[in-house]
């Protein structure tokens, strides 16, 4: 009986042990967490983005673990089969609105996203930001591109060669 006794309280004491070891090694970050209680989402915005092929106004958020349009069902991080980024020229002339106008700093930013339906259909839709007057449009861009990348727990990466080849020019 003393051996169990002492077995068990030696067990108690070293699982106490182990539970303050571990309060010491899991800690968090404070005040730079940008993620909510469950981590699975970032900052809880909604965004002003441009929506489909037209490029209608939407609201876009991530919240509850969905990433939603303009108040809809939405879908999981677990239905992205994947999301490709870009530039386009969207802007047309004044004068001539058939001609698409756009200097560099002034083409949309896209993200293609990829998605399994709930009927288990793939289908793909298209979230755009604007840069707009005075580049207001670049910090939701970069705001909505991190808490995506938090939400699917992956780095959106460029399509192509992650490196370059320098050649030196004859002589």
């Amino acid at each position: 009986m003393r051996i169990l006794l002492a077995s068990a309280s030696y067990l108690l004491a070293w699982s106490f042990m182990l539970a303050i070891k571990s309060d010491f090694a899991l800690a968090d970050l404070g005040g730079a967490d940008i993620t909510d209680k469950s981590g699975r989402n970032a900052t809880g915005e909604s965004y002003s983005a441009r929506c489909g092929i037209k490029a209608v106004k939407c609201t876009v958020a991530l919240r509850e673990g969905r990433l939603v349009v303009d108040d809809g069902a939405g879908i999981l991080s677990s239905q992205v089969v994947n999301v490709v980024t870009g530039r386009t020229c969207r802007q047309t002339s004044i004068i001539m609105p058939w001609v698409k106008s756009c200097y560099a700093s002034q083409y949309d930013h896209d993200f293609t996203i990829s998605y399994k339906a709930t009927d288990g259909t793939e289908k793909s839709a298209l979230i755009a930001f604007r840069p707009g007057y005075f580049h207001q449009g670049e910090e939701a861009y970069e705001s909505f591109n991190r808490d995506l990348q938090i939400w699917m727990r992956q780095v959106l990466r460029p399509i192509g060669p992650s490196m370059e080849i320098e050649i030196k020019p004859a002589q």
